[in-house]
């Protein structure tokens, strides 16, 4: 049996030492290769010769006027309300009346179902934006306030196609007061969309915009002691008004032109 034993393990000896030899000609292949440089294959690519560089452009118009705008995206007066400027007074929270000070004339041609003191938080027709970009572009702003006033909005336009885009826009105003029964919560959204033609002859514009407003009232309080008390019971019933408001405006323009 031990002279089996031997006869096998000397047979497999030249076998392991081939491998062992084998093993050490394929290192000695890898670590002797020259190191040259990579060949670019940047070249070979054929999907961007159609690339271009070029700058954002950014701008929008609203009906009646030629005049382009572009958003400010500066921080410049970031930390003022957005909503009560100047003489403008609100009832302490955000959503709630606003009633300016001043006299201010009223431009206002046809009839009006009043309740102008939610002015300031809507989305109006008149200053819907039609925008006109070759990039995507988005904003989103968030104010977080004391008791648990919150302001968000997000926008959001690009173009479909060189000519033809959108954009959308949702605002959040939300503010559960500082006494009982003194919730304000308000929602706008707004739409628009432009398309011009080819041969510039032919542009359309139309939107939508969308506003919800709920104010809470209270009876208020009967002496002015009471207005540091923030416990106090409103006199009173409550009242819940809801206001909506929604149009949608349009507008097309056609030019003919004809050899005289």
């Amino acid at each position: 049996m031990k002279f089996i034993r031997a006869i096998s393990f000397s047979r497999l000896l030249p076998v392991i030492a081939l491998l062992l030899c084998g093993g050490a000609m394929h290192a000695q292949t890898h670590t002797t290769m020259p190191s040259g440089s990579q060949r670019d294959t940047s070249a070979n690519k054929s999907n961007t010769n159609t690339w271009k560089s070029e700058d954002a452009n950014l701008y929008y118009e609203v009906l009646g006027s030629a005049k382009l705008l572009t958003p400010d995206t500066s921080l410049h007066n970031f930390q003022r309300r957005p909503f009560v400027q100047s003489w403008a007074r609100d009832l302490g929270n955000p959503g709630s009346p606003i009633y300016n000070l001043a006299f201010t004339p009223d431009y206002r041609v046809g009839p009006s179902l009043g309740y102008h003191i939610f002015d300031s938080y809507r989305f109006n027709l008149d200053s819907l934006q039609y925008y006109n970009t070759n990039r995507p572009y988005s904003v989103f702003n968030y104010t977080l306030g004391s008791k648990l006033e919150q302001v968000a909005g997000v926008l959001h336009t690009q173009n479909i196609k060189p000519n033809w885009n959108f954009m959308v826009e949702y605002r959040k105003v939300n503010a559960p007061g500082f006494y009982k029964v003194n919730r304000n919560n308000t929602d706008n959204f707004a739409f628009s969309t432009n398309f011009k033609s080819l041969n510039k002859r032919y542009t359309m514009y139309a939107g939508m915009v969308y506003n919800k407003q709920q104010h809470d009232e209270n009876g208020g309080i009967v002496n002015d002691s009471e207005l540091n008390d923030l416990t106090q019971d409103m006199k009173g019933t409550m009242i819940r008004r809801t206001y909506i408001l929604a149009g949608f405006p349009s507008r097309q323009v056609l030019i003919l032109l004809a050899n005289l």
